[in-house]
């Protein structure tokens, strides 16, 4: 936070930076405004114009959207959205305009979409897909991409080509089809010509898409850099308003944003990153984009006392120049993953936080006279055990409903933990019925409370460390 300046402070006299001009600011960023931005032979201009001829919508103004009803309106502003993602606020002249070849994407082009993902996801704020995530979305939906042939192919790629051209006009017999792949002394630009259409492409734009009831949602989408402002972005989201029609999928919206966004279930995936070290070195550091990463994961927990708890236990983490073997880094990640380990096995997570579970909800610790009413619970919470549920050397931890004084869930902790030590604990359970309504969370932000106040190094779960 920045501070104020204090009231009669000398002012500023520095020279002002001069405002950037409206191509710069305003075209560079928030292009396309409006639809009436786009040029006249844009193929969405075209085809929202017929998208609202099927809704039965006339004289929509594209500058305005006059005339034009609720879902009409939608699917504009979220076809502008889609187009300032995948072209980067580059506008589209009718000069630069690339025809590209739209098709359904194949495996071999998957490294190409990659590349894609990150060119276009790599603000702070989002985060683009991994080589996994991205290939099971692709399995679950719809795949398009667009491509063009190689402005300057290299040697594999004319043998290539030729081989498809071959390959085309093979006949019967095998022996003639050689004479057919090569046309010596043939010049170049004929011979790029005549192979272009067997040229492997390039891939400059993708899209992932599924088809709801009512609506096309837009999972992600994305322009390579060095082909925006050639028209590939306009053409993907032409070819998603041409699949709408007025008795079913009537809408486009876009869910692009939501896909990319950190969420607090990433946050065993961010640890791995940050902890990874391909060989052993005391002095690797966590790079930067790792913490980037983890930060905004964190950050992206709901606003709750556990949220700032993992901010502060992450400290060490996140602080310039840490060191990946360092032992504070070492207990910062050993409790997150506990936490994270003792969560899953209730089938209940950190960052689901229930306003109503938290005020109707107090947390208790249970003395060895009253834990008769935890013999019900007792093998969950002791993997079986037989011994008496009252010579527990731990402390029963609770959540317990302030009405009924009904368990909703339970932990066992140490009694006592010397300074320094882990603050082992054995196991999360939480009663079936109230899974998923937040009973997790507090748990966890008693035991970090315990653990804090004991002076021990670190939370450390008994059940191994499994990551969900």
């Amino acid at each position: 936070m920045s501070e104020e300046k204090p009231t009669g402070d000398p002012e500023d006299e520095s020279p002002e930076t001069p405002e950037p001009s409206k191509d710069e600011s305003v075209e560079a960023v928030l292009w396309p405004q409006a639809l009436e931005d786009l040029s006249d032979n844009s193929p969405v201009r075209k085809a929202f114009e017929n998208y609202c001829k099927y809704m039965g919508c006339t004289d929509v103004s594209l500058l305005t959207l006059e005339n034009a009803t609720k879902e009409v309106r939608q699917t504009a502003q979220a076809c502008l959205e889609l187009l300032r993602i995948a072209e980067g606020g580059v506008s589209t002249r009718s000069e630069n305009r690339v025809q590209g070849n739209g098709n359904w994407m194949k495996r071999p082009y998957l490294n190409s979409a990659l590349d894609i993902e990150k060119d276009t996801f790599s603000q702070p704020t989002l985060r683009p897909l991994d080589s996994s995530e991205f290939e099971s979305m692709a399995q679950k939906n719809i795949t398009f991409m667009v491509g063009t042939p190689p402005e300057h192919p290299t040697e594999s790629e004319w043998k290539s080509a030729e081989t498809n051209y071959s390959n085309e006009r093979r006949g019967i017999s095998l022996k003639s089809a050689g004479k057919l792949g090569f046309i010596f002394n043939e010049e170049k630009d004929a011979r790029y010509k005549r192979l272009l259409p067997y040229f492997p492409e390039h891939i400059c734009a993708h899209m992932i898409y599924k088809l709801r009831e009512q609506s096309i949602e837009v999972l992600t989408m994305g322009v390579a850099k060095d082909k925006r402002g050639h028209g590939h972005g306009e053409a993907l989201v032409a070819t998603l308003l041409g699949k709408l029609r007025p008795r079913n999928r009537r809408t486009i919206s876009n869910g692009v944003i939501d896909t990319h966004c950190y969420r607090p279930n990433h946050l065993g995936k961010n640890l791995d990153a940050v902890t990874h070290m391909e060989e052993y070195d005391p002095e690797a550091l966590i790079e930067p984009k790792h913490q980037i990463a983890l930060r905004m994961t964190l950050e992206s927990f709901p606003d709750t006392p556990l949220k700032r708890q993992l901010l502060e236990l992450c400290a060490p983490l996140l602080v310039e120049g840490a060191k990946k073997c360092a032992e504070e880094c070492g207990h910062a990640s050993t409790s997150i993953r506990s936490l994270i380990s003792l969560a899953s096995d209730t089938d209940d997570s950190l960052y689901i936080d229930n306003p109503e579970t938290r005020k109707c909800a107090k947390i208790e610790v249970i003395s060895r006279e009253e834990r008769a009413v935890v013999k019900r619970w007792f093998k969950y919470l002791t993997d079986g055990e037989t011994q008496a549920h009252s010579s527990i050397p731990q402390d029963l931890i609770a959540v317990v409903d302030k009405e009924t004084n009904e368990i909703l869930g339970i932990t066992l902790s140490p009694t006592k933990t010397e300074e320094g030590d882990r603050f082992n604990v054995k196991k999360f359970f939480v009663s079936k019925p109230e899974r998923g309504k937040g009973v997790a969370v507090l748990l966890a932000e008693a035991l970090i409370k315990r653990m804090q106040s004991s002076g021990a190094s670190c939370i450390c779960s008994l059940n191994g460390d499994r990551l969900k």
